[in-house]
């Protein structure tokens, strides 16, 4: 039985709608969508706050240390000032925000250790923001696990 050319084009067709429909069902059946932020906004409008905290944190004589210790499996975060009034270390994941992990920095403690065997492996930011003097203070740092 030969099947004439008008048939091949709706076939194809009716295939093509029929796979569109299926990748629309999987997307909108996900449920582990993640913003970046929840308070997305709200930050773009204070990033002009977060440049100048980057541009002080470059000028002090001293600069935080972030690093991996891949032998201990630990990760080292070093803030050289005992004048830091408050201040927090994110372990931001992009990929899920459900494992983002949080550590509040104490005043007089310069020196934190993190066991990374906690965290999964890929990339991660650390982002460290602190109040010292007065001022805001920020720095990123890129980590592969």
């Amino acid at each position: 039985m030969k099947i004439s050319w008008g048939y091949k084009v709706v076939i194809l067709l009716g295939g093509f709608v029929a796979f569109m429909s299926y990748l629309v069902s999987i997307c909108v059946a996900q449920d582990d969508i993640h913003l970046v932020d929840k308070n997305y906004y709200k930050e773009e409008l204070a990033y002009q706050e977060r440049i100048d905290a980057i541009a002080r944190t470059h000028a002090l004589a001293q600069q935080p240390l972030v690093e991996y210790q891949k032998e201990e499996k630990k990760i080292k975060v070093l803030l050289p000032y005992a004048a830091i009034e408050q201040g927090e270390v994110l372990f931001y994941r992009p990929s899920d925000a459900r494992l983002d992990k949080r550590i509040a920095i104490q005043r007089g403690q310069t020196e934190y250790l993190l066991d990374a065997s906690t965290l999964l492996p890929g990339y991660w930011e650390v982002k460290v923001h602190w109040m010292m003097d007065g001022q805001r203070y920020y720095m990123e740092k890129k980590l592969y696990l």
